[in-house]
């Protein structure tokens, strides 16, 4: 395949992965304006924070394993606009129920996508594996980064509101038409692959990992309780939904910027100090 060939089907599912985490973030701003209209608790709230995260990131490693088993261009695909398509018609939810459902099915194209798009951007790279995989999430990270500050925007705009909400839902239909046209070029590269044994892979390296993971998970409880639960602090303060959109917005580019120092750092530093010291600082600093 083509250098030039490689470089559209990089930048294809680029766009695509910022298009995905654009939608996948939706929720998070939106929360306030949930609560007041569906009579939602915070518990419920909570909920559906809940979904998103088991949709859309847990159950990636169950459509990694179907991918591998019937080939992965189906789900690179279909992924942006399924999650476009679902998630972009909970402004018209009548109930909890509606809601919930509407976000594990837009969860369920964002999981669809990320391990995929990820592995065959790296595989596309060639000697640039770092520079492929960089660009891919950096737009990621932007699209998460700015759903809130879009989905706020929409729901408080008087021409448009909750109720033209889908509409927007031809952002991923484009994206997944141009992963489409573009992964055409290379569909061997999408083949099925020989599954291996994962536990022995690990088993050398179960304790570190474990450890690692343990972090991950504390550190993750951590970000996304606060970035999504910001808009009801903001509530209270009696500030609009679009001004708590901007600050989740805010706090998410700034994760994207210590995501972006900390990989120039990598090399320069002591990756164990390098993580001790993001960890403690930044948990007072939340705290304040």
């Amino acid at each position: 395949m083509a250098d030039r060939s490689k470089k559209a089907i990089i930048a294809a599912l680029a766009l695509g992965h910022g298009v995905t985490d654009l939608y996948a973030n939706f929720l998070s701003g939106l929360l306030p304006f949930f609560k007041n209209n569906l009579n939602l608790t915070k518990s419920l709230s909570g909920a559906l924070v809940s979904t998103v995260i088991f949709s859309g990131s847990l159950c990636q490693v169950l459509y990694a394993y179907l991918g591998d088993k019937w080939g992965r261009r189906l789900f690179v695909v279909a992924g942006p606009a399924v999650a476009g398509f679902f998630i972009c018609f909970i402004g018209l939810s009548p109930s909890f129920h509606v809601l919930l459902i509407l976000l594990l099915m837009g969860g369920m194209g964002v999981a669809a996508f990320h391990p995929h798009a990820a592995s065959f951007v790296g595989a596309s790279s060639g000697k640039k594996r770092g520079l492929g995989l960089s660009i891919f999430m950096t737009v990621g990270t932007a699209g998460f980064a700015f759903g809130p500050l879009i989905s706020t925007a929409i729901v408080s705009s008087p021409a448009i509101g909750a109720a033209r909400m889908p509409l927007f839902s031809v952002g991923g239909f484009a994206a997944s038409f141009l992963i489409y046209r573009y992964s055409a070029l290379a569909k061997e590269d999408f083949r099925t692959r020989r599954s291996v044994n994962i536990l022995s892979v690990i088993k050398p390296h179960l304790k570190p990992l474990t450890l690692l993971c343990m972090i991950v998970v504390l550190r993750a409880t951590v970000s996304i309780a606060f970035s999504n639960f910001m808009s009801f602090l903001m509530e209270q303060r009696g500030l609009s939904l679009v001004i708590g959109g901007r600050v989740i917005t805010l706090f998410l580019i700034a994760v994207t910027a210590g995501t972006l120092l900390g990989g120039y750092l990598y090399d320069k530093v002591s990756r164990k100090r390098l993580l001790i010291f993001s960890l403690l600082f930044s948990s007072p600093l939340l705290f304040i």
